[in-house]
């Protein structure tokens, strides 16, 4: 009999009540409480492994309006020693070329939603090795059929 799998929307709800029951039984403050409990279910629904052209696609989008938003500039004298330390504004093109990949990972989610996705476009590519006695397809014992060294 198989095993009933649970949704990652499920897992990241026990994880969140998990966390906010312990956060409430050490701090006896239920707003600590589910605010732990709310991030926590944000936090672990947002890395399902299968969500992650939309988890690119939000980092994308933060790296956009960090750039473009925020830059700053400290000056200061430490020991008699000028210095200037801070974060200029990026050029347009940064900006164009981030915008464009949060494009491309936002349709790779669609597709990959749809199950669209061509199924060995970003999956694991294993090798095929042959043994080297009878040239069949199989595993290799590294042993007896691999020599470092033999020029037959």
């Amino acid at each position: 009999m198989a095993k009933p799998k649970i949704g990652w929307t499920i897992k990241s709800l026990i994880a969140g009540i998990v966390s906010g029951g312990i956060a409430y039984y050490y701090s006896q403050n239920r707003h600590i409480a589910f605010f732990i409990l709310f991030f926590t279910t944000i936090i672990v629904f947002l890395h399902d492994p299968k969500r992650r052209f939309i988890r690119f696609a939000w980092a994308l989008f933060w790296m956009i309006l960090a750039l473009n938003k925020y830059f700053f500039e400290f000056a200061g004298n430490l020991a008699g020693v000028k210095f200037k330390v801070g974060a200029n504004e990026v050029d347009y093109r940064v900006s164009i070329v981030l915008a464009l990949m949060m494009g491309l990972a936002l349709f790779l989610d669609f597709l990959e939603q749809k199950d669209k996705l061509p199924k060995g476009l970003f999956s694991k590519v294993e090798n095929t090795f042959t043994n080297s006695k009878n040239n069949v397809p199989g595993k290799i014992n590294a042993k007896r059929d691999v020599h470092i060294g033999d020029k037959n």
